[in-house]
């Protein structure tokens, strides 16, 4: 999966063609919204949208560190964070092609090489999908089950 940031105009697009909009009104209302939702988490902390999730500001206090290239110690300023969770009925949505994969637990001390422990459950993953694939196409055709 890509990690692909999307900007305003991208999102201005894809609204007012989705929504019959002109890109003048979209570009409006997503700024509008943007600032309506960062003065409402200056002034409580917090902004709510439903079927979206939860906007968080998370206070981080001033700490030690260490720079990564001179191993030098460092003080990382007090700063605020803006934290977000999803809404439960988005994270079912987003992470519905995933729902059959489960957790794999590494032990600490392992012994195997991880390479092969990720083929395997490469390998696993891929047999289930092709199973879960040939019911669904089963079904969806109302034949026999495919072999």
């Amino acid at each position: 999966m890509e990690n692909k940031k999307v900007s305003i105009q991208e999102l201005v697009d894809v609204v007012a063609s989705q929504a019959d909009f002109t890109k003048k009104f979209t570009e409006e209302f997503l700024r509008e919204l943007v600032h309506v939702m960062q003065e409402y988490l200056e002034k409580d902390g917090i902004v709510k949208v439903k079927g979206l999730g939860t906007f968080k500001m998370v206070r981080n206090e001033e700490r030690k560190s260490v720079h990564v290239t001179t191993g030098e110690p460092i003080f990382i300023a007090a700063h605020n964070k803006l934290t977000f969770t999803p809404d439960s009925e988005l994270k079912e949505k987003v992470n519905k092609p995933y729902a059959h994969l489960e957790t794999v637990s590494i032990p600490l001390n392992m012994t195997e090489p991880t390479e092969q422990i990720v083929q395997e459950n490469i390998a696993v993953a891929n047999e289930t999908t092709a199973s879960q694939n040939k019911e669904e196409l089963s079904t969806k055709n109302e034949r026999e089950p495919i072999a």
